[in-house]
């Protein structure tokens, strides 16, 4: 038996896609969250991750028998393991084109149209790409470079799109673009801004036990200013709070 007695503000159960991608905007909004999962790490050989083994082999089925809301048995492929079932459904994530959402012809008839049209879901694909590093070869590096600063890597230049593409989902606010010049921002006001702390007292007491950040880069100087020298992009640059909480300062 495991003994956490530890409070959270979010207790998930199971890391699949869906439980798993609630749990990461969860701690990328800064919550504590507890992830519980009823498998254990799934072994990274051969037939775990080639596509015949798992679809044609019929890997991965459970003993005991499922069944449908017509009673009939199924045995549906399913593990238990971090990551739930994505680790087994080969990576495949697909966007719908345009034209499916209208309804299509098929050979027996007419397929209803969605009630909502690409539009409406095309930013939703955008930020569910983003947050799984779908990519092809080009992307490869772009996708390793995202997994690398949340992980804590520090932030050396990145242009404005990129930065907002990776923190798509975490507090930004706007300050003048004058108020990097002469002695700059103070960093205990910028946290404040942004968030990140209640207070400039809390935010300076973040800064003195050693959570405050600047673009992943530790700063323990509550009189840090932030200057134009601190911008990883044209006109953004990222604080961090703690191991997880993060916002995006933008200089207009």
């Amino acid at each position: 038996m495991i003994i956490d007695d530890q409070l959270y503000d979010v207790v998930v159960i199971g890391s699949g896609a869906g439980g798993g991608t609630l749990a990461g905007e969860l701690a990328v909004a800064g919550r504590s969250v507890l992830l519980l999962e009823r498998g254990e790490r799934l072994p990274l050989v051969d037939q775990n991750v080639a596509d015949v083994t798992l679809f044609r082999r019929r890997r991965y089925h459970p003993e005991e028998p499922w069944f449908g809301t017509d009673g009939d048995p199924f045995a549906p492929q399913t593990v238990h393991a971090w990551g739930g079932n994505t680790k087994i459904w080969g990576g495949v994530l697909q966007r719908m084109r345009e034209r499916e959402f209208g309804g299509l012809e098929h050979q027996e008839g007419t397929a209803p149209a969605w009630p909502f049209g690409y539009d409406e879901l095309a930013p939703w694909y955008d930020r569910a790409e983003a947050l799984y590093q779908v990519h092809g070869e080009a992307g490869l590096a772009a996708a390793r470079q995202a997994t690398d600063i949340f992980f804590g890597a520090e932030i050396a230049s990145l242009d404005d799109d990129a930065l907002s593409e990776i923190f798509a989902d975490v507090p930004s606010h706007e300050f003048p673009r004058a108020s990097l010049d002469g002695e700059g921002l103070p960093l205990v006001e910028a946290i404040k801004a942004t968030g990140l702390a209640a207070s400039a007292s809390a935010a300076r007491r973040t800064i003195e036990q050693g959570g405050g950040y600047v673009n992943n880069r530790r700063v323990t100087d509550p009189a840090h200013r932030l200057t134009a020298s601190d911008l990883v992009g044209p006109s953004t640059l990222v604080l961090r709070s703690g191991k997880k909480s993060y916002a995006v300062a933008r200089f207009i």
